[in-house]
């Protein structure tokens, strides 16, 4: 039990610890890539980022893992259905964002940042379903 638990604290920090180096040499090779003012765009954006993609999730991915363990429901048409409300919300979401953008950017005191929200927008439906995919085939496999 003791040697088990050992092996695998060893593999998690070696593990975190790639994780950060190969996420520093990220880091540098795009502030490379897009400047100083590219880095301040993307700062400045990045919690609006975080609240439309929390706001595109609404639990469903952590809904998923808790009801699936239980064996209760039929999980892939559960899996449709989410799949399906998410899709249908993330619609709404994002004429939301394009209406609002102009509003954001003024806000934020940058009128540049107009392109940066709606692009917010494009990604919100690939990650909230990839997201509840995860949950799925993660909870489904154990």
């Amino acid at each position: 039990m003791k040697d088990t638990f050992f092996k695998s604290t060893i593999i998690l920090l070696i593990g975190g610890f790639i994780t950060k180096i190969l996420g520093m040499i990220i880091k540098i090779i795009m502030t490379r890539t897009v400047g100083i003012d590219g880095i301040s765009m993307y700062m400045i954006v990045f919690p609006t980022f975080s609240l439309f993609m929390t706001i595109s999730q609404l639990g469903f991915p952590t809904a998923l893992s808790k009801l699936i363990p239980e064996q209760t429901h039929n999980n892939k048409k559960m899996v449709s259905s989410l799949i399906a409300t998410s899709l249908f919300l993330n619609i709404l979401l994002i004429m939301i964002i394009i209406c609002i953008s102009p509003i954001i950017s003024k806000f934020l005191n940058n009128e540049e940042l107009i392109y940066p929200i709606l692009s917010i927008a494009i990604v919100l439906p690939f990650d909230s379903i990839s997201n509840i995919l995860r949950g799925y085939f993660l909870e489904n496999k154990k």
